[in-house]
């Protein structure tokens, strides 16, 4: 993510009028800044131009050192509208809030005009429609909790906003209320940030249908490539306290404290996370039930034709305390590519009940040089694969590397219905191992585990 998002904060709020406000009447509907930042409130300039192109410019806000703060009473971008926060010089994180009592509805272009990471907040909801896009170069975070939590326990506050002064370090995390939040749904969207960066979404409950999550090299909004791994962060609150903001291997990310309540994910209609790269590039989802259904996919590892020796992919990670359904020929796929050098990622599954079923599968495998990841499966009550498989492998006759593990922790497992726990090589080296830790009974009716050598090439 951009350098220096934790410099120093010194922000002063006031009720006050705000000065030099003007909007014309499109932009009146649909971002409305409010007058908590008194005349530091937030301008939106119409028919700037950004990147070449007519958009309407958000200028204005609290600048302390290199943050900026913005504060809205209705924010929204409308279909074929490019909305662009302004960077100024030196700036490196953009919070912004939303004070009133709608939710936001995101249907064409929200940028920065700069590398700063944006923040957007707003208790209420947040929609990406389905011709909504991102311009962003830093890491984008969207949410809907009550307020940005710094250190003294000051807060950046949508619920509360005649907040004191607010003098801060860094964000240490979102701070959520007594009431409901609102959801975070993203319907046929393409959200991307740029490599090297995070792209977070902590509702509320998470929707996304027919989505697709991104982190790829991009020039002026266009994917032009895969290099440098970045971060896919979904998360969902159901209960007052803190999510925490961390960093993972330099990357902004959510961390879940004891105690917090949880709330549901749910992956329909296709939609895709992909975090493919040359090196790096994690999935993480925490929630209360995490749905990943209607072949949707999550993809991570080194991607097909990338040779950087010893580039080592992240890692998929759910976690749900109450259940994980993955159907309906739904993937998690965790791979070094065919023509490729470097070390696969876990696919790594921490749940109370876990259920993979009609044609699902949890993959983690290597095609090129370098070994596969393991799949990890942490369950505390049972696991069922009801024609679903879970396999690490070495997939082709070409590819060089040690196959991984699949590992199951639970209660009870049950593999019905030509389900499948397998690892194996078609190529140089040796399959790993099929491990199964049943505290009460594994059934296998219809179902199997093995380790197999399909290849005479395999050590």
């Amino acid at each position: 993510m951009t350098q220096n998002w934790h410099d120093w904060v010194c922000l002063g709020l006031t009720t006050l009028a705000v000065g030099g406000t003007w909007l014309d009447s499109t932009a009146l509907a649909q971002i409305t800044p409010d007058d908590t930042l008194g005349a530091e409130g937030s301008r939106v300039r119409s028919n700037a131009t950004v990147q070449g192109e007519p958009a309407d410019l958000i200028e204005g806000g609290a600048v302390r050192n290199a943050n900026l703060f913005h504060s809205f009473q209705e924010f929204n971008v409308e279909e074929q509208q490019r909305v662009y926060f302004d960077n100024p010089a030196g700036i490196d994180n953009i919070f912004s809030r939303v004070t009133g009592g709608n939710p936001s509805n995101i249907l064409g272009t929200l940028g920065v005009d700069g590398a700063a990471n944006l923040f957007l907040l707003n208790p209420n909801g947040i929609l990406f429609g389905a011709n909504a896009s991102l311009d962003v170069q830093g890491s984008f975070l969207a949410t809907t909790g009550n307020g940005f939590l710094f250190e003294n326990n000051e807060v950046f506050s949508a619920t509360s906003p005649e907040a004191p002064l607010l003098a801060v370090s860094v964000p240490l995390g979102v701070q959520y209320g007594a009431n409901p939040p609102g959801a975070i749904t993203v319907q046929g969207s393409a959200l991307r940030v740029n490599e090297a960066q995070s792209l977070i979404l902590a509702g509320g409950e998470v929707l996304l249908e027919d989505a697709s999550l991104a982190v790829a090299l991009l020039q002026n909004g266009q994917v032009v490539g895969l290099r440098e791994g970045g971060r896919i962060d979904i998360g969902a609150v159901a209960g007052v306290g803190t999510l925490e903001l961390s960093e993972t291997n330099n990357l902004l990310s959510l961390r879940f404290p004891e105690g917090l309540a949880r709330a549901d994910v749910r992956l329909t209609d296709t939609t895709t996370l992909d975090v493919r790269a040359n090196d790096g590039g994690d999935i993480a989802i925490t929630a209360q039930n995490i749905d990943i259904l209607e072949g949707s996919s999550l993809l991570a590892g080194i991607f097909g034709g990338l040779e950087f020796p010893g580039s080592q992919a992240g890692d998929i990670r759910l976690d749900a305390t109450n259940a994980i359904r993955i159907d309906q020929r739904s993937l998690l796929n965790n791979v070094v590519g065919s023509d490729t050098v470097g070390a696969g990622g876990n696919v790594e599954i921490t749940t109370d009940t876990l259920q993979v079923s009609k044609g699902a599968q949890l993959s983690a495998s290597t095609f090129g040089r370098g070994d596969a990841g393991n799949v990890i499966i942490d369950a505390r009550d049972r696991v069922s694969f009801n024609n679903g498989s879970a396999f690490s492998s070495v997939e082709s006759l070409e590819a060089v590397g040690t196959g991984g593990n699949v590992e199951i922790t639970t209660g009870t497992l049950r593999v019905s219905n030509g389900a499948g726990l397998v690892t194996r090589t078609f190529g140089q080296g040796n399959a790993g191992n099929v491990i199964i830790n049943a505290r009460d009974r594994a059934v296998f009716d219809g179902g199997s585990a093995f380790t197999n050598v399909a290849s005479s090439e395999a050590i």
